[in-house]
Formats: structure tokens, sequence, C-alpha cells
């Protein structure tokens, strides 16, 4: 009589549920690596993915990760290397939880032909809010951007005069600015990565930037960039060559500082 009364187990959380199916998706990939005698060593090799993240999938250590959306690109290309079809394995890998919870209660009124077309959709539809987000941030960048490019025209109108020659005597302050060279930092994104942008201690910019994007920051001291895929970001300062902010997957924060110019006596 006592068995009515037995307490429910408490719901799982997110990070429960993502942490089970990491340790169930590693430990198969584990068992058909090992079964076809390939090393994590050649994996790294054929993904460029580095062998503690390979073996972090592997031993479903979640803490030892990226975010949920590049764990799944990174099982993706673990299990296509494997010869496995990566696309069905990662999808597997919960990303929003409860949207995919609201979705499995809207599929069970639909066609049974649906349903295998489910993890491709979900797929399209991440990818699809991705580029819109970034594109509603572009706009609102350029649509700032005049007005940041107008604000120097009126200080270079009393040159020309020659009526106003005393009044030049005045802006002393002006030799200051050689002092710093401004910092020039140009991004250009290989694969999706989540970025933060920092500029003179300003957040300039938080968001997705999908692959083949290209974007320019200014400003006049530093510029601070945190990459959450730094081996998809390729990153250009001042003069300087481009070269890449890290490695695939790796979560990463460079500083660009200005060079001080010498100083004029």
């Amino acid at each position: 009589m006592f068995a009515k009364f037995k307490k429910k187990s408490p719901p799982k959380t997110p990070q429960q549920e993502r942490q089970e199916k990491l340790a169930e998706i590693g430990s198969q990939l584990a068992q058909i690596r090992t079964e076809k005698g390939i090393s994590l060593k050649l994996i790294e090799t054929k993904t460029q993915i580095p062998v503690r993240l390979l073996h972090a999938i592997e031993t479903g250590n979640l803490n030892s990760l990226p975010e949920p959306v590049y764990i799944r690109g990174l099982i993706k290309q673990f299990a296509d290397a494997l010869g496995l079809d990566g696309t069905e394995i990662a999808n597997t890998f919960p990303i929003d939880l409860k949207l995919e919870r609201r979705n499995s209660r809207f599929r069970l009124r639909l066609p049974s032909w649906q349903f295998q077309l489910r993890p491709f959709h979900l797929y399209l539809l991440y990818i699809l809010l991705v580029v819109l987000s970034v594109r509603g941030i572009a706009n609102v960048l350029r649509q700032s951007a005049p007005e940041i490019a107008i604000a120097p025209q009126p200080v270079a109108q009393p040159s020309p005069t020659a009526k106003n020659t005393p009044k030049a005597t005045k802006t002393a302050p002006a030799p200051k600015q050689p002092q710093t060279k401004p910092v020039v930092v140009d991004l250009k994104i290989n694969e999706l990565s989540w970025l933060e942008i920092r500029a003179d201690g300003k957040r300039v910019f938080q968001g997705n930037l999908p692959k083949g994007t290209q974007r320019t920051w200014t400003a006049n001291q530093q510029i601070i960039v945190r990459a959450g895929n730094a081996g998809g970001v390729l990153v250009k300062f001042n003069d300087e060559p481009p070269k890449l902010l890290g490695q695939l997957g790796q979560v990463q924060t460079v500083t660009y500082q200005a060079k001080p110019a010498p100083a004029s006596r």
C-alpha cells in the first residue's frame, strides 16, 4: 500500500542530459575506432581537431569541451573520419532541449514520413536563425557607421581659411594623437564561430558569425577578441600578416594593443 507514495525522481537538467548523451556517443565512437585500429592522432590529422578534444568526446568529459553547438560539429567531424554518418550521429546530441521537446510533441500529430526529416529540418532552422541574427547586427552597425565618419568633417573645415589661422594655435592638444597608433583588426571567418569584441573597454559585438564573413573593428587603445572556435577565425592586426586565432573548437581570448609612437621634443 505504500508503493503509491514513492517519490518521483526529479527531472534531469539539460546539462545532465547532454552529459549522458555525450557519454553514449563517445563510447560508441571509441569502440568503433578501436575495432578499426585507428589512432586518435590519425583522426587529429584528418579533422584538425586536437587529440585532447577527441579524448574528451570519447570519455564524455563535457567540461573540457566548448559550447554545445560546437560539440555537435566536433562529433560530426569525428564520426565522418571513422566512415560513419556524422550528421545523423551529431544530431542526436541535444543543443536546445526545450525546442526539441516541443517539436517532438508536435511531430506526434504529423504523418510518419516526416519523422525521417526531423534532424535535417532542425539543423536548417538553426542555421537560418544564426544567419538572420548576424545580418540584423550587421545592419545596425552599418547604420551607425556613417555617423562616425561624418564627425571629423567639421574639424577639417577651419583649416583652409586664412582668417582663422590664429585659432589654429589654440588647438595645441592635436600633436598628442601621434603618441599612439590606431588599432585595426580585420577578421575573416573560415568556420562558424561565436565572437565577442571589445574596443577601448566597450563591447561592440557579441554573437555568431557564419563562414565567409569579413569584419573590421578599430580602436584608439586596444581591441579584445574572444572566440568560441579560434581555429575558424583568421585575424589581421594592423600591418601584420594574418594568422589563425587558435585551434578548431578552442576558446581563445587575444588582446591587440596600440604601440606608442616615440615622443616628439
